[in-house]
């Protein structure tokens, strides 16, 4: 009978080993991560995003009610798909709105208050939907241009860029809730 060596459970030794990383990250998000109605989340949709320094920059001046500002790119979506239709607020171009119009829907408050934004309105059937102008394409000028990257791809025309709310975010003043999500819209649009 032959004897085994330690190198025949090297896979199972492997295999141990990812598990205790997948443990350890799932117990680090868990200890970390707050719920819905103390995190604001901002989706942005382009290929260059700093989103780290964003949300050290975000944190520094937290809506009241907020213990955590997430920052993600589109591309987290792959990871937790829930992640794009929870989030409190999406950063796309204009042409985005066609293709993610089944997800938005109308939202009242910001625009009423702030008329001396830019916004770009779409109808979808009965309801109105709308995004702040973040950056101008054709200026070059615009908010967050230190954190996200608005170059097209090549082959691209660049596009206006815009903050548009989620309906369902608890941060949007429906049903009694708070305006976080509006205040640090307000925000976005002082940084450079």
């Amino acid at each position: 009978m032959r004897k085994r060596s330690i190198f025949d459970r090297v896979p199972l030794y492997l295999l141990w080993a990812l598990f205790a990383v997948l443990l350890t990250m799932g117990l680090f998000q868990l200890v970390t991560d707050t719920g819905r109605q103390n995190k604001l989340t901002l989706m942005v949709n382009a290929q260059e995003v700093q989103d780290v320094a964003l949300m050290r920059k975000l944190a520094e001046d937290l809506p009241d009610g907020i213990r955590m500002i997430k920052v993600r790119p589109f591309s987290y979506a792959m990871l937790s798909e829930s992640s794009l239709k929870e989030a409190d607020m999406w950063l796309i171009r204009e042409s985005d709105f066609e293709r993610f119009l089944p997800d938005f829907g109308p939202v009242a408050g910001y625009k009423e208050n702030h008329p001396e934004h830019d916004y770009h309105t779409v109808k979808n059937g009965e309801d109105e939907i709308w995004g702040v102008k973040v950056y101008d394409a054709a200026s070059g000028s615009g908010a967050l241009k230190e954190y996200v990257g608005y170059a097209p791809a090549e082959g691209e025309t660049p596009e206006d860029w815009y903050l548009v709310f989620n309906p369902s975010s608890l941060h949007i003043g429906k049903n009694g809730q708070d305006t976080a999500a509006f205040t640090l819209a307000e925000r976005l649009l002082t940084l450079p």
